[in-house]
């Protein structure tokens, strides 16, 4: 079994223990709601894959200076991850290196991601346009 196939077993397994029974991924990703947000659930990689743990906060903004000084400032507080604009969409996610996922890593990291989205979604849509959304389970390039 490749390293990629091995970690997609595990973190299966560790979304089971976390939230119960979870489909398998769709499209490449596992896609659920955990707390309050929408939260995307992606493995990248075959030797040395990444899991990573994304959210959609915000979709139909545009690409404007303010909006992404406001983006890097808030880059500046997080201490593990990033929030980004990418094709109108505003998307926060945290990589985590899948040979050495455990439940607690990862339990923290869609903890974080979906804290951070449940209280960043409104403030930039209100500030900058766009929608406060829900995940649309495509993870950007």
């Amino acid at each position: 079994m490749s390293n990629a196939a091995t970690v997609q077993q595990r973190t299966h397994g560790l979304l089971q223990e976390i939230l119960g029974p979870v489909d398998p991924p769709n499209n490449g990703a596992w896609v659920f709601t955990f707390g309050t947000v929408p939260l995307g659930i992606a493995l990248s990689g075959d030797e040395d894959p990444m899991v990573t743990v994304f959210s959609r906060v915000v979709s139909g903004v545009a690409k404007d200076p303010a909006l992404l000084d406001c983006l890097n400032d808030i880059n500046a507080k997080i201490n593990f991850g990033r929030i980004f604009w990418d094709n109108n969409t505003v998307y926060i996610q945290q990589c985590l290196v899948g040979n050495t996922l455990d439940r607690e890593e990862l339990q923290t990291a869609m903890g974080v991601v979906g804290k951070w989205a449940d209280d960043l979604d409104e403030p930039l849509a209100e500030r900058f346009g766009g929608l406060a959304d829900s995940l649309g389970g495509r993870l950007p390039a």
